[in-house]
């Protein structure tokens, strides 16, 4: 599937653009550090923290360690 139907199809379920993109690189490549996401997902780095701890919220990515993020199953 296309990277933009994914994102679309994650906005639609009621996650924003940036919870989108996030939710999708870690579903693609697993478990990545806090500096790399961003980079990633492309979104802007000042974000990613309150992204990541949003999707804590909604179950959806956990922590492994202070710096590690990942999908949790």
């Amino acid at each position: 599937m296309d990277k933009e139907i994914i994102i679309e199809f994650l906005k639609g379920g009621g996650l924003n653009l940036y919870e989108s993109k996030i939710y999708f690189s870690l579903l693609k490549y697993g478990v990545v550090t806090r500096s790399e996401i961003y980079k990633i997902a492309e979104v802007p780095q000042n974000r990613v923290y309150d992204i990541l701890t949003s999707l804590m919220a909604k179950s959806l990515v956990r922590t492994s360690n202070k710096d590690r993020h990942y999908l949790s199953k």
